[in-house]
């Protein structure tokens, strides 16, 4: 629909890459006419995982997925007043990754982010909670 002076808006929360055209039939009185098209990127999802428990140096895997070979990930330690890089990996051919790492000692919470590329928006992983002794 539009309002009285012809523009439009739409919402969408994609679950894929996709790009988006908005046209208009046309009436006996009015012409038809598409405008310029929207692309929407989604986020690559990432994933963190960790032993519960662990001493250092710690040891985390993951995976991005669509496929970002040879991307690499970031991995943070969320603190009070924010985030700490604490390492970097590669993804492999097959987009996972390990990293090991030293942390302070007690209770840690940690995730993994990976930058916007050409196919997808950026992304981050939930947090993964670590008792590094």
């Amino acid at each position: 629909m539009t309002n009285s002076a012809g523009a439009y808006s739409a919402t969408f929360v994609p679950s894929r890459n996709a790009t988006y055209v908005a046209s208009y039939a046309g009436s006996q009185t009015h012409d038809a006419a598409t405008v310029s098209t929207a692309r929407t990127l989604v986020q690559a999802a990432v994933t963190l995982r960790g032993k519960a428990s662990q001493s250092n140096p710690v040891t985390v895997t993951g995976h991005v997925a669509p496929g970002k070979a040879g991307k690499t990930v970031a991995i943070y330690l969320k603190t009070a007043s924010g985030k700490k890089l604490v390492a970097k990996a590669r993804l492999n051919n097959k987009s996972n990754f390990t990293a090991h790492f030293r942390l302070p000692a007690g209770k840690v919470r940690l995730f993994a982010t990976i930058g916007a590329t050409s196919g997808n928006a950026a992304g981050r992983s939930g947090l993964l909670v670590i008792r590094v002794s």
